[in-house]
């Protein structure tokens, strides 16, 4: 079973979609904040993914940068409600625009699990 961490502020969606996840077949853990994540990279040691949420926070961007260069292989989907205009660099596997459906992160996660999308980036919408 795939293992996701999931980077989202917003506590209410932040278990909405630890459900949705669940349901999909994937084990998924929930970080609400920058500590929260090192803490899971530290307990549970390895993800498959890296689900992270934005947020309107300019400083998370930092801090993925910061994820991406102490996991290089960790396989990473942005989740944002606006364009980030330096995605490119964090060498995501995934770019989900909200609002976006369960079929299309379905769908996403699918296609990046199964080495599809090994140098190409999977946008929603």
């Amino acid at each position: 079973m795939k293992k996701i961490l999931i980077f989202e502020e917003d506590i209410v969606f932040s278990f909405i979609l630890k459900r949705t996840l669940e349901k999909l077949g994937y084990s998924a853990v929930v970080a609400n904040n920058e500590a929260n994540v090192r803490n899971a990279f530290v307990d549970e040691k390895t993800f498959d993914l890296f689900l992270f949420d934005t947020g309107e926070d300019v400083a998370n961007v930092d801090f993925l940068q910061k994820i991406r260069d102490e996991n290089p292989t960790l396989k990473i989907i942005i989740s944002a409600g606006f364009i980030i205009g330096k995605w490119r660099k964090f060498k995501i596997q995934g770019l989900l625009m909200k609002p976006y459906t369960i079929q299309e992160l379905d769908l996403m996660l699918k296609n990046i699990f199964s080495e599809k999308t090994d140098t190409n980036i999977l946008f929603s919408h």
